[in-house]
């Protein structure tokens, strides 16, 4: 019984240990983010802890992508490689108040997955914004979705280098000093280069991340085979009742798609580059897209937003840009250039 007992005494012991060994592995890593944040040394940066927003953005679809955290008020700049990796970090200043953007002048700075629409310098530029602004597109999507206002959300520089340094300091913009908007300014390209805007960063190893990428690649063949199937009831079970895009809420894009499923005999489509941001619950997912029927082909780039409820998935809203359309020996004239 004695033994019973030691072994009991001994095996909790262990436990213990190993409890208090991972506690202080954790604090070790939260202590070298700290130090690396406080001296801008990269070297400092674990390549195996990643934020899991940018883990499965493909360089095709951007090179590089930032992500902004406002808890330490800092901007993070990643080339995005085999795996995404840390190239600079600058101090930057969000909005007054704290919290997630919610209507004008509430003074705080939206938190999503946001793409720069805009460049703005010289004369179009008072002097308080610096050298360069960027112009963010908020309210995107999920915005409208959450009935969220405001306008003039951007990144930004200031004259006033002090002003980027101080915490909390702007009107719900994000700002940089001048040197580093000019330094940012070579890895942005409009509608392509990501920012994510967090609270705070989530930073996960590659195997911790790898379900929700194959939880979307499942979803989006679904959506696929629903759309080459001409199916319009099966194609809309992959749509959010509040789905809104081209001028169109569900019920008027369920229409539209019955139409171009009755004029079509067969359809098939094949993508590639996918490319999956993540913020929370809503994905952003882009991909090159080439679409083939019967009497109508073109080829262009995609962008779903997609919403995850449970455990489904919902595409909210699509954006597509399309390359020059292929016509399969008929009249252009007769054809809806749209006619997807």
């Amino acid at each position: 019984m004695k033994e019973i007992g030691y072994l009991t005494l001994l095996l909790l012991v262990i436990l213990i240990f190993i409890g208090l060994f991972k506690e202080s592995e954790i604090l070790s890593q939260e202590l070298k983010r700290d130090d690396l944040i406080n001296s801008g040394d990269i070297s400092l940066y674990s390549v195996e802890r990643i934020p899991y927003n940018v883990m499965f953005i493909n360089r095709n679809d951007s090179p590089y992508a930032i992500l902004v955290e406002k808890s330490s008020q800092k901007l993070y700049l990643y080339s995005i490689e085999d795996r995404p990796r840390l190239l600079n970090i600058y101090s930057c200043s969000t909005g007054q108040v704290t919290g997630n953007k919610e209507e004008v002048g509430d003074r705080k700075t939206p938190e999503g997955i946001y793409y720069f629409e805009e460049i703005k310098e010289g004369e179009e530029l008072p002097e308080k914004y610096g050298v360069r602004a960027f112009v963010m597109d908020y309210p995107n999507k999920f915005d409208r979705l959450e009935e969220k206002n405001g306008y003039g959300i951007w990144l930004h520089a200031t004259d006033e280098p002090v002003r980027a340094k101080l915490p909390y300091s702007t009107q719900g913009c994000i700002i940089v000093d001048n040197e580093d908007i000019m330094n940012l300014s070579n890895y942005i390209f409009l509608n392509k280069t990501p920012i994510i805007v967090e609270k705070e960063i989530m930073y996960l190893n590659p195997q911790q991340t790898s379900t929700y990428k194959n939880e979307v690649e499942l979803f989006i063949n679904k959506w696929i085979e629903s759309w080459q199937s001409r199916n319009v009831d099966e194609y809309m079970k992959n749509y959010s009742k509040y789905f809104y895009s081209q001028k169109k809420n569900c019920k008027r894009w369920r229409n539209y798609k019955r139409r171009l499923f009755n004029r079509y005999s067969w359809i098939n489509v094949k993508i590639d580059d996918l490319s999956i941001l993540k913020k929370g619950n809503d994905y952003i997912v882009n991909f090159g897209q080439k679409f083939n029927s019967d009497q109508y082909s073109d080829q262009g780039f995609k962008r779903l937003y997609i919403r995850e409820n449970g455990e489904k998935f919902k595409i909210i809203g699509e954006e597509w840009k399309q390359d020059e359309p292929i016509f399969a020996g008929i009249d252009k004239k007769k054809v809806i250039l749209n006619g997807r």
